[in-house]
């Protein structure tokens, strides 16, 4: 029935969601980041990362409030929009971590 070129980005797919609602992403941090970062931030960071597909539950009950009765299209383009935003704050957050262009890195010495 399907052809092995329409089954494989639904098998990439749910390859994802596992690693992610799995725990498995939250192994690799801490595993990565212990070293670099304090045990509490690590910590906090790895809490957000598996309980995310929890509260994405909790708030698809909220979205659905928000959207009822509301132009759907318009309202799921502003959705995307919002989550475009947030993960150029993630990339953004992520540069500032590395001392790149955003903030010069300072001097111990002052």
């Amino acid at each position: 029935m399907f052809r092995c070129s329409k089954a494989r980005p639904w098998a990439l797919l749910a390859l994802a969601l596992g690693t992610i609602v799995g725990g498995v992403l939250g192994v690799v941090m801490k595993s990565t980041f212990a070293a670099v970062a304090g045990a509490t931030a690590v910590n906090a960071a790895v809490a957000l990362v598996v309980g995310a597909p929890h509260s994405a539950h909790l708030f698809s009950i909220a979205w659905t409030v928000l959207g009822n009765g509301r132009d759907k299209i318009r309202f799921l383009v502003s959705v995307q929009v919002l989550s475009m935003a947030s993960l150029f704050l993630v990339a953004l957050a992520s540069a500032r971590g590395r001392r790149s262009w955003i903030a010069p890195a300072r001097s111990a010495s002052s």
